[in-house]
């Protein structure tokens, strides 16, 4: 499988696993009894989305930037990342705190998600882009 493919592929899982996450983060804050799977205080969804965003920022870097956008998107797509990370791991060894249920956490998670959408969509775009570049070769 080629590189290009596999960034492909990476891009797709991450954007996936990012939405599911924080859809059912949400999910769970405005309704908590129907949801189980992943709590508001605990955020278990929300490391592994975290982790596939900041590895796709990265990603996304490998690529020669085409504008002021291919540059600005991965580095916040990373702080944005290891800040909801920092949340998440702080919120589950010290629930007191609510972290992730305050309002602030929540516009952050909001602004998470949304760029975390642009980014894979972004990173699936060039790498499929360059899937069709050589092939035309």
């Amino acid at each position: 499988m080629s590189r290009a493919v596999s960034k492909a592929a990476f891009a797709a899982v991450s954007l996936a696993v990012s939405m599911a996450a924080v859809a059912l983060y949400f999910a769970d804050v405005c309704e908590p009894t129907k949801f189980y799977i992943n709590s508001s205080a605990t955020g278990y969804f929300l490391c592994p989305a975290c982790v596939f965003i900041f590895v796709s920022a990265v990603l996304s870097l490998t690529y020669e930037p085409r504008g002021v956008l291919d540059i600005v998107l991965p580095h916040a797509a990373i702080v944005l990342s290891l800040t909801v990370e920092t949340l998440t791991v702080t919120n589950f060894f010290n629930h007191a705190m609510e972290l992730l249920t305050s309002s602030i956490s929540k516009s952050l998670i909001v602004v998470y998600a949304t760029l975390s959408l642009l980014m894979s969509l972004s990173l699936l775009c060039r790498a499929i882009s360059e899937i069709m570049r050589r092939r035309e070769k």
